[in-house]
């Protein structure tokens, strides 16, 4: 798409195309009328200053762009650094992946194309405010913010009361837009404004509003500021402006109610005291986006040695202590996503195809990113698997500019998976035959989100904290004791068959080789029985697949002594000297479907030891003596099966009459569902009261 004109070239050096948008209209071009059609139907048809048109594609574009307002019919558009793309044989397109690439222009620029030049209208400030404040009423806020803009440019200077409430407009409709930080900047430009309308000597009594109406637009301009601040979860700053807000306005009950809901904040992020429940009962699928602080003051990123950086305690964790909870940075739901599917193809060597959430977060994260440059400092500070160069965001011709492309690379290597509600409810419903054993966590992992500090922890098959989500909320809990200036470490993923299948997944999945305590005692086990346990980890699969097929009435004792014979052949494959009271992954599934059976056919004797077995093989050391039970917790790796567990060791007990180590095992189950989950919900459907 060529320009012709030499001076419009020189004016508009960082522009390489200008384009007149033709969806749908009739437009001059080399190509047949069947083939000008078809172009309409499939997409977005552009026409440059000669008359030569083309196919536009646009991506990286959030869902809550409307495409009308991205690219209306009849509007001019500048395209940076255009990219032609062959989409069939002999057929091309222009091609925008960074979203800061395409520009919509006025019309009215010196530096537009003669053909695309519009005519200019003067319209006065207040007029395009009103104009404004209906676009916003009906939620095209985008459009309101343009028209809010363009009534600041034309307000006479001197006329300070107007400008600051056109910026607290544009301020309000930004926030809502979540660009928070251009909705901060307008809010403190109409504070300056109202300050200096109070001081001013020389303004005219048209000019200076009465005593009530300028505390009203003081008062507007520092809630404004405060929702801002808020949004950008500077709660200490927020609370500030509605202190200054409510002074202006005594009695106000909005400042009032937004003064103690920020206070409420600051006491989160200062102490971790959370309501939970609060937290769980407010998570729905209408309402994943909750309003909660984040508390991490017991934790710090720092260096890692090899592992780059990592998370570390400032002070000693207990088991079960909540180490830190946090608000995703960016998150894409399923729910949210309707019935649309994004698909994209990477056709570099080693890609893979991503779908759905792999592609939403990024959308999300683009168009947090190119409205919030400063926030996009902090989320360009993590890890981006080697992605070069790594230039950091710029402003040019008024607009952030953000690589599409480090983006997708920092969201794969950081993104968490994510159940669209919370992470109690894949455990509520029991498995077939009253037994629970399925633990398939990643088809409940229908979301991804970011977390800045969270994407810090790093990986171990035995991390010392365990993560639960409730809407967007993150929140890790200590699983053992963790000492002053420890490294924080979590399960990126769950132990594979051995050592080999585990380091190939997280190299493959996250480019680095697991060195965990589990990964180093594996290694000493020798390839011969490394092998012997992948086919008997296949045979236990499907044994339970063939249980769980089965249909009622179900003869169950085949099954247990095939069961526990694999059990035992399993547990040969673990050297004893390098396992000692470390986990040994491949047991625990197989072991908790024998105490799960064992209660069902009301065999106690076994249930308790089988019990027992299991959290032994999830590295938890149980001494139960005749007076009491004592539990080492160094070496354990918490799963939903220690709490099955010791559920089934708990009703073992009481069965045989022995309430008090029953009692001791009941609360421990409890416990540990706490520590997993952070809420109670769940345990009574998955167990019984």
């Amino acid at each position: 798409m060529g320009i012709t004109n030499d001076q419009v070239i020189e004016k508009a050096k960082r522009y390489a195309a200008f384009a007149f948008v033709r969806k749908g209209q009739q437009a001059k071009a080399k190509m047949n009328r069947a083939e000008l059609e078809a172009m309409f139907r499939k997409g977005n048809a552009v026409e440059d200053d000669r008359g030569n048109v083309d196919l536009l594609a646009v991506y990286n574009i959030h869902k809550s762009v409307p495409p009308n307002t991205l690219l209306p019919i009849g509007a001019v558009v500048a395209i940076k650094e255009p990219l032609y793309e062959e989409i069939s044989e002999g057929k091309y397109q222009i091609r925008v992946d960074h979203p800061s690439d395409l520009v919509l222009l006025s019309g009215v620029e010196e530096y537009v194309p003669v053909p695309f030049r519009s005519a200019t209208t003067e319209r006065s400030a207040v007029d395009l405010n009103a104009n404004g404040n209906a676009a916003s009423a009906k939620h095209d806020l985008r459009a309101a913010v343009k028209l809010y803009s363009e009534a600041i440019h034309v307000c006479p200077d001197q006329d300070k009361s107007l400008r600051a409430k056109l910026r607290c407009n544009r301020s309000n409709t930004n926030s809502l837009l979540g660009r928070f930080e251009a909705a901060l900047s307008d809010a403190e430009a109409a504070i300056n404004d109202c300050r200096l309308l109070a001081s001013d000597p020389m303004a005219t009594p048209a000019m200076t509003p009465s005593n009530d109406t300028t505390s009203k637009i003081d008062s507007t301009s520092y809630f404004r500021g405060a929702c801002a601040a808020y949004g950008l979860r500077d709660f200490a700053y927020a609370k500030s402006l509605l202190q200054e807000a409510q002074r202006c306005r005594p009695g106000n009950k909005i400042v009032k109610r937004e003064l103690e809901r920020t206070e409420q904040r600051i006491q989160e992020e200062q102490t971790g005291d959370y309501d939970f429940d609060a937290m769980s009962n407010a998570t729905s699928l209408e309402c994943s986006r909750l309003d909660f602080a984040d508390f991490r003051r017991l934790c710090e990123v720092r260096g890692a040695g090899t592992h780059g950086r990592g998370l570390f305690a400032i002070t000693k964790l207990g088991v079960g202590s909540l180490v830190l909870c946090e608000k995703a940075f960016a998150a894409a739901f399923a729910s949210e996503e309707g019935e649309e599917t994004t698909v994209v193809y990477d056709l570099k060597p080693g890609k893979a195809i991503a779908v759905g959430k792999d592609v939403s977060i990024v959308k999300v994260l683009m168009e947090k990113l190119s409205h919030n440059p400063r926030q996009a400092g902090c989320f360009q500070d993590l890890h981006d698997a080697g992605y070069e160069p790594k230039l950091p965001p710029s402003s040019i011709d008024g607009n952030t500019v953000i690589d599409a492309f480090r983006t997708a690379a920092i969201a794969t290597t950081n993104r968490f998976g994510l159940p669209s509600v919370r992470s109690s409810e894949k455990y509520e419903c029991p498995s077939k035959h009253g037994v629970n054993h399925q633990h398939n966590e990643d088809s409940t992992l229908s979301s991804a989100a970011v977390w800045i500090v969270a994407s810090h922890i790093n990986h171990a098959c035995d991390g010392n904290v365990i993560r639960a989500f409730m809407g967007d909320m993150i929140i890790f809990r200590a699983t053992r004791e963790i000492q002053a200036g420890e490294e924080i470490l979590t399960q990126y993923c769950g132990h594979q068959i051995d050592s080999v299948a585990t380091q190939a997944f997280t190299k493959k999945t996250w480019g680095f080789e697991c060195d965990c305590a589990i990964c180093q005692a594996d290694s000493e086990t020798s390839q011969a029985m490394r092998t012997k346990r992948e086919a008997l980890v296949a045979q236990a699969k499907a044994l339970l697949e063939e249980f769980d097929a089965a249909q009622e009435p179900i003869s169950i004792s085949p099954f247990v002594v095939k069961a526990e014979k694999l059990r035992e052949q399993l547990q040969a494959t673990y050297p004893a000297e390098a396992f000692t009271n470390r986990p040994r992954p491949a047991l625990s599934i197989l072991g908790n479907w024998l105490c799960q059976v064992y209660v069902r056919c009301r065999e106690w004797k076994k249930a308790v030891e089988s019990g027992k077995l299991v959290l032994r093989d999830l590295g938890y050391v149980v001494k139960v003596v005749t007076t009491g039970v004592d539990v080492e917790y160094a070496n354990c790796s918490l799963e939903i099966m220690a709490v099955d567990a010791a559920v089934g060791a708990s009703k073992g007990f009481f069965a045989l009459g022995n309430a008090k180590h029953g009692q001791w095992f009941e609360d421990f189950a409890r416990r540990m569902w706490m520590t997993e989950y952070g809420e109670m919900r769940g345990y009574a459907q998955r167990y019984g009261n």
